[in-house]
């Protein structure tokens, strides 16, 4: 309980008024590419640590798509468009 409630204020605290459900946490992760099957679509995602590389990629309707840098900065996209992190080290 200790850690959902800071991760909670932490994220209140970063991303104030944005109604969240759920947070992830993960470590050394490539997420192949996906859609996220239970959320409204709004999402949030931040990159902390050291490390070169693991930018997302979201579809946004276009074959390129979008490359994001995610480390030490918020990104904010829709969940429901098909994403993956890039590979990092």
């Amino acid at each position: 309980p200790g850690l959902s409630r800071l991760l909670c204020d932490f994220a209140r605290v970063e991303l104030p008024g944005f109604e969240f459900t759920s947070i992830q946490v993960n470590k050394d992760y490539r997420a192949a590419l996906h859609v996220d099957g239970n959320n409204r679509g709004p999402s949030w995602i931040l990159g902390l640590g050291n490390y070169t590389g693991g930018e997302l990629w979201v579809h946004e309707g276009s074959p390129a798509g979008r490359h994001a840098c995610i480390r030490d900065r918020w990104f904010s996209f829709d969940g429901t468009d098909p994403h993956c992190v890039m590979p990092f080290r």
